[in-house]
């Protein structure tokens, strides 16, 4: 008996790469970014069935209308300094940027506080394992998950929406990945966390493990009564309520930062991975990535454990309050992005 179908083959022979769209649902080609991407990514695109439920005479079940589309799904991938940037610029708009010699630029940008939409999309491409193509047009950002533990290298997840899809695009023929002897990712050796606390002395953490979450909540289901050929796909997303970042992290524990939970003291929190080895320059520069969350909350019941092994806490910050940044001056903001590469300005 033959298969009914080709096998799908080695996941390896998969691939995923994007590229920024001029406007909002309109497929870009020609200059796609290859991403590294880890097992666990997946986006999907299909339209809603709708039931059909009358009361008919009978039986059978009735055949189902096509409805909504439906694009989502995640991109996970550890953090290439050469790659983070660029990926940034998409979830947060154009960066501020600056020569700092020797070849290296530091850029930076802020969680938004004002407007409806960043107004970034990106088209996307993926092939899972020898299959065609899947394209997935009008993709937003809508948040990110970076997490660290004490092993291995640093992971992002990008959660995405997207407004429509195309099935059975050609694969692509050629490919760059970032070099993994001269360009690995950020790893746990590379991060440093540091604590200011209003009106305290400023300490630099270890931690176990950690994990950072920047929500910038869009409105993920906006379709429309429309009888416009778009009436099936979502409308373009704008912010659906302000955004909200969440940092947790396992350390040893340290009557520290109970005290300054009980006090509802504010911290100013900065997890800055500088690399090693891949350098912008010759002086060097080093690659660098930091997150800066100038206004961070403990719960008040934060405890540290009885119990009768090494003592360890959880910590969980809320640091949706905002405050002034390295670089905003006297504007506040909720958090500070900022990256050091060779790269001068992203599109």
């Amino acid at each position: 008996m033959a298969e009914t179908s080709n096998p799908t083959g080695l996941g390896q022979d998969g691939y995923l790469n994007y590229q920024a769209e001029v406007t909002y649902g309109t497929a870009a080609t020609g200059s796609e970014i290859d991403l590294p991407i880890k097992s666990g990514t997946l986006l999907k695109g299909y339209p809603e069935q709708i039931e059909n439920n009358n009361i008919i005479a009978s039986r059978f079940k009735q055949d189902v209308n096509s409805g909504r589309i439906v694009v989502d799904g995640s991109i996970v991938m550890d953090i290439y300094p050469t790659l983070i940037g660029a990926i940034m610029n998409q979830i947060f708009g154009a960066a501020t940027s600056a020569a700092v010699g020797d070849g290296a630029y530091t850029h930076y940008l802020y969680i938004p506080k004002t407007g409806i939409r960043i107004g970034k999309s990106i088209t996307v491409n993926q092939a899972v394992g020898d299959d065609l193509a899947d394209t997935f047009k009008g993709v937003i950002i809508d948040s990110f998950t970076i997490n660290q533990d004490n092993a291995g290298n640093t992971e992002i997840t990008l959660v995405t929406r997207g407004q429509d899809y195309t099935e059975d695009t050609a694969r692509e023929t050629t490919w760059s990945y970032p070099s993994s002897s001269s360009n690995p990712p950020f790893m746990f050796g590379h991060a440093s966390i540091t604590f200011v606390p209003a009106g305290g002395t400023q300490i630099t953490t270890c931690a176990n493990s950690l994990s950072i979450t920047v929500n910038l909540n869009h409105e993920l289901d906006r379709y429309k009564i429309c009888s416009s050929a778009n009436g099936a796909k979502i409308s373009q997303p704008i912010y659906k309520s302000i955004p909200s970042v969440e940092v947790s992290m396992n350390v040893d524990a340290d009557q520290f930062f109970m005290q300054y939970a009980r006090s509802h003291t504010k911290f100013d929190l900065i997890v800055d991975w500088t690399h090693t080895v891949s350098e912008a320059g010759t002086t060097p520069t080093y690659h660098n990535l930091a997150l800066e969350f100038p206004e961070c909350l403990l719960p008040a019941d934060t405890e540290i454990a009885n119990e009768n092994d090494l003592v360890s806490m959880d910590l969980s910050l809320d640091c949706s309050y905002g405050g002034t940044t390295t670089n905003s001056g006297a504007a506040e903001y909720m958090g500070e992005i900022r990256w050091t590469d060779a790269t001068a300005t992203y599109t």
